[in-house]
């Protein structure tokens, strides 16, 4: 666009402009929030911008490449109108739709932070009469909505103990797929700990990668992720990852991390175990909360001393990787986050959470808690409970504390389950920790940008 063409007057600063003055004299960091773009402007271009002086911008390439970004845009735009456009595409045409089965919620370890209890306070596993709503609700849901591609994530839980329920799922719903023209990738979330022969046989095959976690070094894991009987899984883990890797499977490494010490023995120890000449092994960095779910959904305090240890850590740890020649097999996330209008993924038309009862819910922390479940499916169907309806119509253009609010297309009116539980309705916004360290993300996010990672192209469905 030409400032000379449309007439400088007729244009003003985006609402979504975010100026990061930097230490450094005379420089400063500019972010729009609706773009993604980002750059490095003086103290003059600055004041510019901010104060919407566009006949100062003397070169006709600045006030073309400031067009071009968002940065300023036609006076007669209505930057709200272009948000609510792209998040209704967004949530109304995903990508892709994305079924989250829990075949049980048993579990085999006794890991002290999962909010299903370990196995031991949900207890149930899928039947194969839910077995066979699932699959009419999943065939009903992609033949009405047609989409290109579906992403099943096999959860718990640990799904394997439930692998009769797993292959009979991917048997049927497979070939149904490919038969329909619709693209199926299948994630298996799972502990690690199951890998037999059957698996190898019967599932694998299926699988398009499997995620697994570590909790630190051999030291601290075992004394984390611990059998029933208190014995440690690190050892088990290890050698079924090597036979998934030896199998071809892609697998993603999920290294919970808490100290540059012990993130680096990880990778020490990785290495010793040769996993380094896998190309299909690729790993990324979690930061594991020492507090209930309930806390995690409704402490802004303790939240906020996570999100900030993270972006501190996030810098560390990047520089480990390369120290360490890892980096061909590192997945950071961004701290920016992706582009994108709506806040939670599961938002998104065609994304379910399916639990052992055939439960219906749009989160997946939220699994086996009835009083956030939006349907159940059975012999004659599916039944929408008034939330499922609830969330289809949220939309943060209509809460008085998002419309305006400059930071919202980089939170998307926030967590709907956050939003109900402190404010009681999923018709309200809730901010959460971007506001507070938008200015951090930045710094971090211009850290890293230049390194060479390998693309994320799962980011979403390994939820990074």
């Amino acid at each position: 666009m030409n400032l000379q063409e449309t007439g400088k007057k007729s244009m003003k600063r985006s609402r979504y402009n975010h100026i990061l003055p930097l230490a450094e004299k005379d420089t400063n960091i500019l972010y729009n929030m609706l773009t993604g773009s980002i750059m490095q402007v003086d103290d003059e271009l600055r004041d510019i911008i901010d104060n919407g002086k566009f006949e100062s911008i003397g070169e006709e390439e600045i006030q073309k490449v400031l067009a071009d970004n968002g940065i300023i845009i036609p006076g007669n735009t209505d930057e709200s109108e272009l948000f609510c456009s792209r998040y209704d595409d967004e949530k109304q045409n995903p990508d892709y739709y994305l079924f989250v089965v829990l075949p049980t919620f048993a579990c085999n370890l006794s890991c002290p932070y999962c909010y299903e209890g370990s196995g031991e306070i949900l207890t149930k596993t899928m039947d194969t009469a839910t077995l066979k709503s699932t699959i009419d609700f999943i065939k009903k849901t992609l033949a009405e909505g047609n989409p290109g591609k579906v992403v099943f994530k096999l959860y718990g839980g640990e799904p394997l103990l439930a692998i009769d329920i797993c292959t009979g799922l991917l048997d049927e719903i497979i070939p149904w797929c490919r038969v329909q023209g619709i693209q199926a990738d299948v994630i298996l979330q799972t502990n690690g700990t199951v890998i037999d022969e059957k698996v190898m046989k019967e599932l694998v095959p299926e699988i398009t990668a499997v995620e697994v976690t570590l909790d630190g070094s051999r030291e601290k894991h075992n004394t984390i992720r611990r059998y029933k009987d208190g014995s440690g899984s690190y050892d088990d883990i290890i050698r079924n990852l090597i036979l998934l890797l030896d199998s071809g499977v892609k697998v993603v490494l999920r290294i919970n991390a808490d100290t540059p010490a012990g993130f680096t023995r990880v990778l020490d120890e990785m290495d010793e175990f040769g996993l380094k000449k896998y190309q299909d092994l690729l790993f990324y960095t979690a930061f594991i909360s020492n507090y209930s779910l309930s806390e995690f959904l409704t402490d802004n305090g303790l939240c906020s001393r996570d999100a900030e240890k993270s972006l501190e850590l996030k810098m560390v740890f990047d520089s480990i990787v390369r120290g360490k020649g890892w980096q061909n097999h590192y997945q950071p996330y961004s701290p920016l986050g992706k582009q994108k209008a709506v806040s939670c993924n599961f938002e998104k038309k065609g994304r379910f959470v399916i639990d052992p009862s055939g439960d219906l819910y749009k989160c997946l922390f939220c699994a086996g808690m009835k009083e956030f479940r939006v349907g159940t499916i059975g012999e004659d169907g599916e039944e929408l409970d008034t939330a499922y309806y609830d969330l289809e119509k949220r939309n943060p253009r209509d809460f008085a504390e998002c419309r305006e609010c400059r930071y919202l297309p980089a939170c998307g009116g926030g967590c709907p389950v956050r939003a109900l539980i402190n404010n009681g309705t999923y018709q309200s916004g809730y901010c959460g920790t971007i506001p507070k360290f938008m200015d951090q993300r930045i710094l971090v996010h211009l850290q890293g940008k230049h390194h060479d990672y390998p693309a994320g192209e799962n980011d979403e469905i390994f939820g990074l």
